[in-house]
């Protein structure tokens, strides 16, 4: 089942118009409802802000790695149109 905020926050919403519009009189118990509910929705709106958060990493990751791609295959191509280069990978770190 999918909790959405924006359903649940306009659920208490109507929920609160009712209860004032009847005349009722608010008690102690129903504010501490209505903080309960409060205190949900702000961990629901702080999940869903961490979910946006990770995705957005996660896109300019990939954005990142297209960039260096570029970059690297633009200085490649460069170093092999020279000619009369060799590039012999070194993995050592031997000079």
């Amino acid at each position: 089942m999918t909790v959405l905020l924006s359903h649940e926050l306009d659920d208490l919403r109507a929920n609160l118009l009712t209860h004032v519009s009847s005349g009722a009189v608010t008690t102690t118990a129903m504010l501490l409802a209505v903080s309960e509910h409060l205190r949900r929705f702000a961990a629901l709106a702080d999940n869903m802000e961490q979910e946006l958060q990770f995705f957005r990493l996660i896109e300019a990751g990939k954005n990142g790695r297209e960039t260096v791609n570029k970059l690297a295959t633009d200085a490649m191509g460069s170093l092999l149109l020279e000619t009369g280069k060799v590039i012999r990978p070194d993995f050592r770190g031997q000079k």
